[in-house]
């Protein structure tokens, strides 16, 4: 193999959702024979990964840090009437007999509504939809371990109603918010986030 050349992960088979994660996540650390983790951090997505495992005490740790994490599905009212919008197109464009107009009307439904993630989703279209309608707020109840919750103030993709509804959810857990950081908190205040998960871990 070259220097050059890079391995890359398989795509799933079918459409996962966050169980299907968790199960791949319980062979891969099986793989590398860790027995125990005393700790989880996760960020956005892996959040929820991490709320799932542990809540299906597939994982068993002593504390959790969750960074902008994913996991809570509250759909607007508006939210709501896109969803139903959506599937009455699908099942509009189905009765066009032309293929090729088929195929244009959804990709120009696709650039008009979908969400800049979904658009880049490329063939994970089908989890990523399948994974973000999923609600976490009943598996983050039964979190038991120590959990420190941080995120920025400006965060469009976890919102901050995100963190304050995991907070209420589980019940040991801290929440500092950092003023003037997005979704990325750890890359603008790279320092602040250190400090917090060294005094919450040691």
């Amino acid at each position: 193999m070259s220097p050059t050349s890079s391995k890359k992960s398989e795509p799933p088979s079918a459409s996962w959702g966050v169980a299907e994660y968790v199960e791949f996540l319980t062979a891969f650390l099986k793989k590398l024979n860790v027995p125990k983790v005393d700790t989880v951090i996760a960020h956005s997505f892996g959040g929820r990964v991490a709320i799932k495992a542990i809540a299906t005490e597939t994982l068993l740790p002593k504390r959790l840090v969750l960074i902008g994490a994913a996991g809570v599905s509250q759909k607007t009212f508006f939210q709501r009437c896109i969803s139903v919008a959506i599937k009455i197109g699908k099942i509009a464009i189905a009765m066009i007999p032309v293929a090729s107009a088929r195929r244009q009307l959804k990709s120009y439904a696709t650039r008009a509504i979908g969400s800049e993630d979904y658009r880049n989703a490329g063939n994970l279209k089908e989890t990523f939809v399948k994974v973000v309608n999923e609600d976490l707020r009943s598996e983050a109840r039964k979190i038991k371990a120590r959990t420190l919750l941080i995120w920025g103030d400006q965060d469009q993709q976890t919102p901050l109603s995100d963190a304050y509804t995991l907070h209420e959810c589980i019940e040991h857990s801290w929440l500092h918010i950092i003023e003037d950081a997005d979704h990325f908190v750890f890359v603008k205040e790279p320092m602040r986030v250190t400090d917090l998960i060294n005094d919450f871990v040691l």
